[in-house]
């Protein structure tokens, strides 16, 4: 029982990883061409999300864990399980930098009125948010593929 409640955990909260950002890129361009009274709601949209990412990794990451203590410990687990918790880690200390940083350069940009920047900016936080998506497919493949990859 205990398994399957903390795999029913881990899946949730990955999706929920996943999908909280996965709107971002789309939504700051279409605000950020809607005009500057939009800011203000985008802005707040933006932080909670990505805040909700950031809790959303870290039970992610506990889950896995506790997944693999379930399972008797890494020398009970494939390599691929391995390979996938460092990349999901390595995700989640990059992501939350990166796409805060991002962010941030859009909003700074567009707060100074520099819109020509600012588009740049925008492509460059759908650039950061679309290379995080794949990062976390590649950690979904090498999840549910584990037995048939490395």
């Amino acid at each position: 029982m205990t398994l399957l409640v903390v795999r029913a955990t881990h899946l949730l909260f990955m999706g929920l990883w996943v999908g909280s950002v996965m709107w971002l890129g789309g939504d700051v361009r279409r605000s950020v061409a809607a005009g500057g009274a939009h800011r203000a709601l985008l802005a707040d949209r933006v932080l909670r999300a990505l805040w909700f990412m950031h809790i959303c990794a870290g039970v992610t990451i506990a889950s896995g864990f506790a997944l693999v203590l379930e399972l008797g410990g890494f020398a009970n687990v494939p390599l691929p399980i391995h390979v996938g918790m460092g990349f999901a880690g390595l995700l989640a200390m990059l992501g939350g930098g990166a796409l805060h940083g991002a962010w941030h350069g859009v909003l700074d940009r567009w707060t100074a009125g520099e819109m020509e920047s600012t588009y740049r900016a925008v492509r460059r936080l759908g650039a950061t948010a679309s290379v995080f998506k794949t990062g976390w497919l590649v950690v979904f493949v090498l999840m549910v593929c584990r037995n048939h990859i490395l």
